[in-house]
């Protein structure tokens, strides 16, 4: 990037002409001389002032909005910028939040109603006697290891049914019926002419059940979705704040102050230059 450079000259000897004696014009009026020397004490040759500069650190940008969105734009002065992705990151929260608890409570239904209209009791009953009809006398077939019992079970049955009610166990018992549909209450056939259940012999509970899950499922994915926009927005946010930084840095305005000593007619004078960098 090429920079300018302008460089504003003050002399102190703007104040000569009135160092000089009117009446004597070689000789100094030794007081404002006085005043003069003074000027240039605790002055080295050349000596430079600390430059101004309006720079900031792209890094700190970057770490404010990672931690809070808009934060950055912020520091660097972009308040409406900032304001944007705040607001961004305020709405994704809330959006989360409410489909979080919406998809909860909507679960919490469906496990309810399973709960209310799931039998552990009248499945394994549908699947000791379809065992039993085809030679199991290995006793309770609830106590048998599944890879022996399944010898002597249709080939639909083909999942475990965990021991408590997982996550896995609320799937299953919806999502396959042809095996875990004896145990709806409101399952109807002949074990032995079936030997598994078929979606026709079941009323409403099946179907119930599985439009819960699925608006419970969809919410759920709402919330993820609204999670997923609030780690972008805090990754967009601080990369912004970075560059942001660093493109105002590179407009910024340095200026410094040079004093030196000067001689005029022999004399040391005081000489201020204001250096200007854009």
């Amino acid at each position: 990037m090429i920079r300018a450079s302008v460089t504003v000259v003050v002399g102190m000897m703007l104040i000569i002409p009135a160092l000089v004696s009117a009446e004597h014009p070689l000789e100094f009026y030794t007081p404002k001389f006085q005043l003069t020397q003074r000027l240039t004490e605790g002055f080295d040759a050349s000596s430079e002032v600390t430059p101004t500069t309006t720079k900031k650190l792209p890094g700190r940008a970057m770490l404010l909005s990672a931690v809070i969105p808009g934060m950055g734009q912020f520091y660097a002065g972009a308040k409406l910028r900032g304001a944007i992705f705040l607001a961004l990151e305020a709405a994704g929260w809330t959006t989360f939040a409410v489909y979080q608890t919406q998809g909860k409570n909507k679960e919490n239904e469906y496990q309810d109603f399973a709960d209310d209209h799931w039998s552990r009791e009248d499945y394994w009953d549908a699947v000791e006697e379809i065992a039993v009809a085809n030679d199991w006398n290995g006793g309770p077939v609830q106590n048998a290891s599944w890879e022996v019992l399944l010898d002597y079970l249709p080939i639909n049955f083909t999942h475990e049914l965990p021991s408590s009610n997982t996550q896995q166990y609320y799937e299953m018992i919806g999502k396959y019926l042809t095996q875990f549909g004896f145990g709806w209450s409101d399952a109807i056939g002949d074990i032995d002419s079936t030997q598994y259940y078929d979606g026709g012999f079941a009323s409403n509970h099946p179907g119930r059940y599985n439009d819960l899950r699925y608006d419970s499922n969809q919410l759920l994915d709402h919330a993820t979705v609204a999670l997923e926009v609030v780690l972008v927005n805090h990754v967009i946010s601080a990369l912004d704040a970075a560059f942001l930084v660093r493109r105002q840095n590179k407009r910024a305005v340095e200026t410094s102050l040079n004093v030196e000593e000067k001689l005029f007619n022999d004399q040391p004078v005081a000489m201020a230059g204001i250096k200007i960098r854009w």
